[in-house]
C-alpha cells in the first residue's frame, strides 16, 4: 500500500551524537529520505475442534504466533550521515591516513616545463608519487613515467624537486603533453568508519513519520529499530542506498509500531 502524503521527519537517536551535548531523543540525525517501507508479518496457528453434531475438526479460531516488522528507507543521495547509518556508527577520529591526490595537468610548451604543485612532499621519495602521460597523441600512446629525485630528466623522466620547490620537471620533448600525476598526503585526526577500536554504535533509533489523511486530522507513527545489517549500495549514474532496519520492542512500550492521532 503506498500512502501518500505522508512527510518523514526523519531518525532520532538516544546515542550521543555531535553536536547532541546531552543524549536524547529529540537529536535528529539529518537525512533526506527518497521513500520508506514498513511491513508487518504475521505467522498464526489454526485451533481446531469437534463441533457437537459433526465427526469432523473444524477450525474454532486463530491465534498469532508471532509478529514481525520490517522496516526499509530508501535514499538517493548519498551523504556522510547515510554512510554512518549504513555502517551502524558513528564518526570517529582515527589517528592517520595515507590519502593520494590525484590531479590532471599539461606540460608547459615552454621552458622550464615544470609543474608546481604545494602537495609534493619536502622530502620525496620516488614510490609516494606516480606520473603518466594521461592521453595518446603525437607524443606517443598513454604510458607511465619513470620518477627520478636527482639529475636531469631525459626521454620518459619527470625530475621530482621537493624542498621549498615543489615541481615536476619534465625534458622538452615531453612539452604541451597531458600528464596524470598522484601524490601521497598524510592526514592526521581524519573522521572515519570501521576504523576506531571502541566504536560508538547507533542502536538507539527511532523513526517519526507524519501521514496527513484526507480528513482534518493527523496521524503520526513512531517506529523503536535497530539496525538489521543489510543495505545496498549500487555505483552508477543514479546513485542510491537501501537500508534495512529491525522494528523492535522497547521499555513499557506494548509494539514496535505506535500511530498517534491528533485531531484538527
Amino acid at each position: 500500500m503506498a500512502i501518500k502524503n505522508y512527510v518523514m521527519s526523519g531518525f532520532f537517536t538516544g546515542n550521543n551524537i555531535v553536536p547532541a551535548v546531552t543524549p536524547t531523543q529529540n537529536a535528529l540525525l539529518e537525512t533526506r529520505f527518497l521513500k520508506s517501507t514498513l511491513s508487518k508479518e504475521v505467522k498464526s496457528e489454526d485451533i481446531q475442534g469437534i463441533v457437537d453434531g459433526s465427526d469432523y475438526a473444524q477450525i474454532l479460531d486463530t491465534i498469532s504466533t508471532s509478529i514481525t516488522y520490517k522496516f526499509e528507507v530508501d535514499y538517493e543521495a548519498v551523504d556522510s550521515d547515510i554512510i554512518a547509518l549504513m555502517f551502524g556508527e558513528q564518526w570517529a577520529s582515527a589517528a592517520n591516513y595515507d590519502d593520494r591526490l590525484t590531479k590532471m595537468a599539461s606540460v608547459p610548451a615552454a621552458t622550464p616545463y615544470t609543474i608546481a604543485d604545494a602537495n609534493i612532499p619536502t622530502t620525496p621519495v620516488a614510490g609516494d608519487i606516480h606520473v603518466t602521460i594521461s592521453d595518446n597523441g603525437a607524443w606517443g600512446f598513454r604510458r607511465p613515467l619513470e620518477v627520478i629525485l636527482t639529475g636531469s630528466p631525459t626521454g620518459d623522466q619527470v625530475l621530482v624537486t621537493g624542498t621549498t620547490t615543489k615541481t615536476l620537471t619534465f625534458p622538452s620533448t615531453l612539452a604541451g603533453v597531458p600528464v596524470k600525476y598522484s601524490v601521497r598526503k598524510p592526514r592526521t585526526s581524519i573522521d572515519s568508519l570501521g576504523v576506531s577500536t571502541s566504536p560508538a554504535f547507533f542502536n538507539d533509533l527511532k523513526f517519526i513519520g507524519h501521514i496527513a489523511s484526507t480528513r482534518k486530522e493527523e496521524i503520526i507513527c513512531e517506529v523503536d529499530l535497530t539496525p538489521a545489517g543489510g543495505w545496498q549500495l549500487p555505483v552508477g549514474d543514479k546513485p542510491s542506498v537501501k537500508l534495512e532496519f529491525k522494528p523492535i520492542t522497547k521499555g513499557s512500550n506494548r509494539s514496535a509500531v505506535r500511530f498517534y492521532r491528533i485531531a484538527a
